[in-house]
């Protein structure tokens, strides 16, 4: 996800969903206090829109995404 102003470069149609990301959030492992994220299982909870929407930030249709790793050698 680094290095170019495309989110989430090589993961297919999912790259083309949403260029305005407003926030996200790394799947954790379990529920305890150690925010675990699992290292060969990679997800990114994120929400996005349509990058035509427009309008106040309140009423734009956000939706949510999941990015998830398919490369792991794990």
């Amino acid at each position: 996800m680094c290095g170019t102003d495309e989110p989430a470069t090589g993961v297919g149609a999912a790259a083309t969903r949403t260029r305005d990301i407003s926030h996200g959030e790394m799947i954790r492992a379990g529920h305890d206090q150690t925010l675990t994220i699992p290292a060969c299982k990679l997800q990114y909870l994120y929400q996005g829109k349509d990058p035509n929407a427009g309008g106040d930030y309140d009423n734009l249709p956000w939706r949510l995404g999941l990015l998830t790793q398919t490369n792991s050698t794990c």
